[in-house]
């Protein structure tokens, strides 16, 4: 049984349900723009590598740099899709003990797993804020491409940090509205 077959959450806290629901539009709605823009920065990098391959295998040209931010991309798109994936609580794990629990005590659960994902994620992209202010300081830039390497570093910090966010939402027992292109799980 998945986390969204619960019912009700049986540990209410003491979040006005409509602060509650504003909260989770807004969560709902920066997910979806994180979404729109993954996806435009996915078809971006599908045309570069097509143009990249056209130019080599055909005018024999390769655009310099193309394979460098297509893996930066890459980068920025894993980070940044963390952003839904934890308000969706849709990361890969085993519920098997979890699920075993009575109810009050699996919600407990759920709650320490998305604190833990909190923290983590806020740590990790406090680490990364740094990496990224000192790769502005010093101007650094991707040998190729010459792409500053501020950007790849903060889509890694805002991605960690925007997760970090949605993991304390899910904390507090706000949840994420049904998407119509979801299967009705049981």
């Amino acid at each position: 049984m998945s986390q969204d077959a619960v019912p009700a959450d049986p540990l209410p806290l003491p979040v006005g349900r409509r602060l509650g629901r504003g909260v989770e539009a807004a969560a709902d709605g920066l997910c979806r723009g994180v979404e729109i823009l993954l996806a435009a920065g996915i078809v971006a990098g599908v045309a570069l590598n097509c143009a990249n391959v056209l130019g080599r295998y055909v005018f024999g040209y390769a655009i310099v740099g193309a394979d460098e931010i297509l893996v930066y991309g890459m980068i920025a798109v894993i980070f940044l899709g963390a952003v839904p994936v934890t308000w969706r609580d849709a990361h890969l794990r085993l519920d098997v003990l979890i699920d075993g629990l009575p109810p009050r005590l699996a919600a407990a659960a759920r709650r320490g797993a998305h604190l833990a994902i909190m923290l983590l994620c806020a740590v990790v992209g406090w680490a990364s804020a740094a990496m990224a202010a000192e790769m502005a300081h010093f101007g650094q830039r991707s040998l190729a491409a010459g792409l500053p390497m501020v950007l790849p570093h903060g889509a890694v910090a805002t991605g960690l940090w925007l997760a970090a966010a949605m993991a304390g939402l899910r904390a507090l027992g706000l949840r994420p509205a049904p998407r119509a292109d979801e299967e009705a799980r049981p």
